[in-house]
């Protein structure tokens, strides 16, 4: 859904307002419902729908999917699993993203952050600098 509407702003825009108008309209919430009445306030401001346009969801996606990495890590599909060693697999690896998800970066003794170079193939012998992040923990 991000990708068909990354140069469509508008139609993002019209998505949240369907989005919101589920939501408000849900069997629990009948229409006139205080609360469906301020939910939907809150959802359909304009302020809030004009950020929601502006938004660039192509590139908000990294994390998304270095999570859907791990999770192919911790449950590959080429084995098959019962329906409870995937579900347990699965919040195993929600549990290790959650721990990891935020490291900080290696810094020297002096204090100055660490970078290391990479040749990925598609820069065809150019390089890029990544950052150089703490150790992964492991339920220590």
């Amino acid at each position: 859904m991000e990708v068909c509407c990354e140069p469509y702003p508008k139609q993002t825009q019209w998505l949240w307002r369907a989005i919101c108008f589920m939501c408000t309209s849900r069997l629990e919430w009948k229409g006139s419902t205080k609360i469906a009445v301020e939910v939907e306030k809150l959802l359909c401001n304009t302020r809030l729908c004009n950020y929601i346009k502006r938004q660039s969801p192509g590139h908000q996606t990294s994390m998304v999917e270095g999570f859907h990495s791990l999770v192919n890590h911790f449950t590959p599909k080429m084995f098959a699993f019962s329906y409870s060693g995937m579900m347990c697999r699965t919040i195993l690896a929600a549990l290790h993203f959650n721990e990891n998800s935020q490291r900080a970066q290696q810094a020297t003794r002096a204090g100055n952050q660490m970078y290391s170079l990479h040749y990925p193939k598609y820069k065809q012998g150019g390089h890029i600098v990544r950052k150089v992040l703490d150790n992964a923990t492991f339920g220590k």
